[in-house]
């Protein structure tokens, strides 16, 4: 699986189609050996074609894989830097990755404390 994502032998819709199904990934298997790189392809897209503030953490995130913490903070913190996650978003990275968020909040002169729209 890594080759075949890592070789751009498939298009951005088609890894995001894979990875939302929840069934396919099964059936694939294995999906700790190779599901970080098609991740973040998807991201990368997501990013680019979402507005500001338009993605949920669920959209960055598939909740019903079981993923290394230190993974979904990156692709959280990818998304927040990009100000491409939404209110919702933003208060589940700050629930679930609080030392990080407050970190990028100081980086990028936000003050973690204020409600974001």
């Amino acid at each position: 699986m890594n080759r075949y994502f890592s070789n751009d032998l498939i298009s951005y819709e088609m890894i995001c189609m894979i990875l939302n199904d929840e069934e396919l990934i099964k059936k694939i298997g294995l999906h700790h050996e190779w599901i970080e790189y098609p991740l973040m392809l998807r991201t990368s897209y997501l990013l680019s074609i979402s507005k500001e503030r338009g993605l949920d953490e669920t959209d960055i995130i598939p909740r019903e894989l079981d993923l290394d913490c230190s993974f979904k903070e990156y692709l959280l913190s990818w998304s927040f830097e990009e100000k491409k996650l939404s209110k919702k978003g933003i208060d589940y990275f700050k629930i679930n990755f609080e030392n990080k968020y407050n970190q990028l909040c100081k980086i990028m002169g936000i003050n973690p404390q204020t409600k974001h729209m």
